[in-house]
């Protein structure tokens, strides 16, 4: 069954609310995909396990950025989640259900997600012990109206969405309640790996975490996230910043994670106005005042 033991992995993947999928042609890419990860302040992963350069690109991050919570995909037999929980993964997904392949990652303490898309999938997976499933392919199989409708009689599982998934949606299934994190391919883009292209990589990173946390703010002109992170390496006068999200919990964590927690000091979490909008600020005693609100 999925027990404690799983928790803290379950956490952090809610909390980071994304996870971009990465199939490697070179394991040595890793070394840049992890420097963007960990550069815009998403340390998550799934490396698909569609070509060979996978065990060695898992092992690759987790040496040199172990912060990083690495995933293994498309893991289909017992001998492939051996493969890849060896080489450092901390969670397995598959594109369907495989008994065995769910037993040996319950046995050793590592969170299985596999693919259900009908009733009698999450029926199964529920018998399994299963509290949280992957359903794929989201999109194509009928969207959120279709999962609201197959999930009903099965209350208390929880759902990663993937396939499908992109800019333009991942916010809309991140709503739905019992949705613990997306997944997709959409935010970590091949050519930029290819050609070695950090500031691209990071480009479309900080598109995807925009998107999730619906964040805005009254200097259009600007990408939020490249302003804070320029503003954060800067020396110079103290700025001040007021953004909206949807999504507070997740991004009152972001803006944690994003480098400067040095001499941060936090007032009271207060409502205002309407009853689901709360207020935080932010402050760094020499960089940035972030005054964070959330509600629609």
């Amino acid at each position: 069954m999925q027990n404690l033991y799983s928790d803290s992995v379950y956490q952090r993947i809610q909390e980071y609310g994304i996870i971009p999928l990465v199939t490697l042609e070179n394991a040595r890419d890793a070394l840049l995909l992890g420097q963007a990860l960990m550069e815009c302040g998403l340390p998550i992963v799934e490396i698909t396990f569609r070509t060979k350069a996978a065990e060695e690109a898992i092992k690759i991050l987790k040496k040199e950025y172990p912060e990083i919570l690495v995933g293994a995909g498309t893991v289909l037999t017992k001998a492939t989640a051996k493969i890849a929980i060896q080489a450092g993964a901390e969670f397995i997904l598959s594109p369907g259900i495989y008994p065995e392949v769910i037993q040996y990652c319950q046995d050793r303490n590592v969170l299985p997600f596999p693919g259900c898309m009908t009733p009698t999938d999450l029926e199964l997976a529920q018998r399994l012990g299963l509290k949280c499933v992957k359903i794929f392919p989201a999109v194509p199989m009928g969207g959120l109206a279709m999962l609201k409708a197959i999930s009903a009689p099965f209350p208390e599982m929880r759902y990663l969405a993937t396939g499908g998934i992109n800019n333009s949606n991942v916010k809309e299934y991140l709503e739905f309640p019992r949705m613990l994190a997306c997944g997709g391919s959409w935010l970590i883009k091949k050519e930029n790996l290819k050609t070695s292209n950090i500031e691209n990589l990071k480009k479309e990173i900080n598109q995807a975490i925009t998107s999730m946390l619906d964040l805005r703010w009254n200097l259009s002109q600007f990408s939020i996230l490249e302003y804070i992170h320029k503003t954060l390496s800067d020396t110079e006068t103290l700025r001040r910043l007021t953004i909206q999200t949807s999504d507070f919990g997740r991004a009152v964590n972001y803006f944690l994670r994003i480098g400067f927690m040095e001499d941060v000091t936090f007032s009271e979490v207060r409502k205002e106005g309407a009853a689901n909008q709360e207020t935080i600020l932010i402050k760094s005693n020499s960089k940035l005042v972030l005054h964070l609100t959330g509600g629609n």
